[in-house]
């Protein structure tokens, strides 16, 4: 921490592995008599609910992903997105990234390079994972409604996401935190087919897909699962560094 800065009380929310690690971490920097800080996880959505569980001092900063800032202000609270952080947010993307890649060689009992990939979207996350299976050598197609010239480097075809058809693919993976697909296009997906939703639960009907044979599903906070000291490494970076800039000295 920087030279000058006030003491901190960190309190880490969440029991997952990497909040764990986190933990452990930052416990050389944290005082029983400082300030407290709450550091919550990326999937944990911080609003007026969330708040209430906590009860949270006045003088108590927050640190968050998702979160309601109107209820933060309400409440009188200095707080901070850490995801507005660019080196956090990639090298985030890069873990969820490797984290898919593994929950897809899980999913099915093909091999990579025998399986018709689509991913859907070229956000961080998207071109992370497209990146990651062009290096192996695996054909993709990307699905995306902007950056389509940069998405054609990684991907055998590029398509606009309104035209969307899931027809030709083994395993569709979206990181749009948006709905992608009106009920109609589901009935164009494979039986057994693979969904794999890494923004949200709203990017199809998971339980129209489900009831037609798809193996659709959420997968929230891949990094917790499955890399979960090298995301608590890379939080521990970030928390320190926006407390050093809202805290710190000057």
């Amino acid at each position: 921490m920087e030279a000058g800065m006030e003491k901190i009380r960190l309190n880490v929310i969440g029991s997952d592995k990497r909040m764990t690690h986190l933990k452990r971490l930052l416990a050389p920097y944290s005082d029983p008599d400082g300030r407290p800080v709450y550091i919550y996880p990326p999937n944990v959505m911080v609003n007026g609910d969330e708040l209430d569980k906590l009860s949270p001092e006045t003088n108590a900063v927050i640190l968050y992903c998702r979160g309601d800032e109107k209820s933060l202000r309400e409440r009188g609270l200095l707080f901070a997105n850490y995801m507005d952080d660019e080196d956090f947010t990639l090298k985030n993307a890069a873990l969820t990234a490797e984290a898919a890649l593994k929950l897809i060689m899980e999913s099915t009992d093909k091999g990579l390079y025998d399986l018709k990939i689509l991913i859907v979207g070229f956000g961080r996350i998207g071109a992370a994972l497209s990146g990651l299976l062009y290096r192996l050598g695996v054909d993709i197609d990307i699905a995306t409604g902007s950056s389509a010239r940069q998405a054609a480097a990684f991907a055998r075809k590029v398509i606009p996401i309104s035209s969307l058809d899931f027809s030709g693919y083994d395993i569709v993976v979206s990181t749009v935190p948006k709905k992608i697909a009106e009920d109609c296009k589901i009935y164009t997906f494979k039986e057994n087919a693979i969904f794999i939703d890494l923004a949200g639960e709203q990017g199809i009907n998971m339980d129209l897909a489900r009831y037609l044979s798809v193996k659709a599903d959420y997968y929230p906070a891949l990094p917790a699962k499955y890399s979960p000291e090298t995301a608590a490494a890379a939080m521990k970076d970030v928390v320190l560094k926006v407390l050093n800039t809202l805290l710190g000295a000057g």
